[in-house]
């Protein structure tokens, strides 16, 4: 059985967090 969330994805949602975090501090 294979995980459903592959380390690549895991690793974009990460950027995409970060991306959102900074554009909250910003606003």
């Amino acid at each position: 059985m294979r995980p459903i969330i592959d380390p690549n994805t895991l690793e974009d949602l990460q950027e995409r967090v970060i991306h959102i975090n900074r554009v909250a501090k910003v606003v």
